[in-house]
């Protein structure tokens, strides 16, 4: 059968000049697809493709075998914590991966969240989860049609009841609990409106909530006057006493914070940092910056690789240079002088 003819694309007179350099950018009206217009013009593709492959007399053939190869199922890899035993699994012709939990080993999984009995249409998806480290909460994200636009809600591991908190524009969030009462830093974007159009994706920030808090007041933590493009996440140590905030500056470097929850008044001087203008000469290795709540201060620093094939040169092993290791209780730090202003941490 003939295909039908394409719908009508308008091209329109739109020109940036970049540089110097003029861009002709005569389709930019389709990237407003939330318009009526670039509705109509999506369902008249739609149509004229479906019109072409719905006439197939292949089609019912190589639906019938995807659908059999897309029942295999999915599961992920186990993560056993303080005796419980996570995981997602999908069967058959579920919609959804559901998450379970063994109370133990030898004991049968039972599921703790399933997305296919929240939405009839199989349209809610579980994108991420993190369990607490004694398994006593999880905290996990769900998003709605495909969008990955998830909200943060947390469930009880052993009743299986919700808690009720609710926080949005938390996709792609990582989570790390602290406190055995309910306390976890998180990341978050901005709400639509807050920023300027198209930037609901940047901006990432840490905040810390604590379970049945107001999540409208949780606390910003980490990120404020950092670069929007920087990709924000967090993790801690199983004590909950070291909190580590990792900053993403695309493929060229990733920094890192230390937070020390337990010795906050063991802050780190800018000016052990500083000299003559420059930083300090480091050894090579991690670069670990530190933040200090005593302080109330992120110190950033630039990473600084010295001595290529190893070890640690004649100014790592000074006196002075021991002292300031000592200072970072241990931590082996790096980089250039630099400060951004971050709350006291709960």
């Amino acid at each position: 059968m003939p295909i039908p003819p394409a719908p009508r694309t308008a091209r329109e007179n739109v020109v940036d000049d970049v540089h110097g350099a003029k861009i002709v950018d005569s389709y930019r009206w389709l990237e407003a697809d939330a318009t009526e217009r670039v509705r109509d013009w999506t369902d008249q593709q739609n149509a004229r493709t479906r019109a072409v492959l719905d006439a197939l007399p292949q089609r019912a053939a190589f639906a019938r075998r995807l659908g059999e190869l897309l029942s295999v199922g999915l599961l992920s890899t186990p993560r056993p914590i303080a005796g419980r035993i996570f995981h997602m699994r999908r069967e058959g012709e579920q919609k959804q991966a559901i998450l379970y939990v063994r109370d133990a080993v030898g004991v049968a999984d039972r599921a703790l969240i399933d997305p296919n009995t929240l939405d009839r249409e199989g349209l809610v998806t579980l994108d991420w989860y993190y369990p607490s480290p004694d398994a006593r909460y999880v905290a996990y994200g769900l998003s709605r049609g495909g969008d990955e636009m998830s909200t943060l809600r947390v469930v009880d591991t052993s009743t299986g009841q919700d808690l009720g908190d609710r926080i949005p524009h938390t996709q792609r969030s990582t989570v790390a609990w602290v406190s055995s009462d309910g306390g976890f830093y998180y990341t978050v974007h901005p709400a639509r409106g807050s920023v300027a159009p198209g930037d609901e994706n940047y901006y990432r920030r840490v905040r810390y909530h604590r379970l049945g808090d107001d999540p409208a007041k949780d606390e910003l933590v980490f990120g404020e006057g950092r670069p929007k493009e920087d990709i924000l996440s967090v993790s801690a140590s199983a004590d909950g006493r070291w909190v580590l905030f990792t900053a993403f500056k695309g493929w060229a470097k990733s920094d890192l914070y230390l937070l020390d929850r337990d010795h906050p008044e063991q802050a780190v001087s800018r000016r052990d940092r500083v000299r003559r203008g420059r930083p300090r000469r480091r050894p090579s290795g991690i670069h670990v910056p530190v933040v200090h709540a005593a302080a109330d201060r992120v110190r950033r620093r630039c990473a600084h690789r010295r001595g290529r094939r190893g070890g640690a040169t004649p100014h790592a092993r000074s006196p002075r240079r021991r002292e300031h290791r000592r200072r970072a209780d241990g931590v082996r730090v790096s980089g250039s002088h630099g400060s951004h202003d971050v709350p006291r941490p709960p």
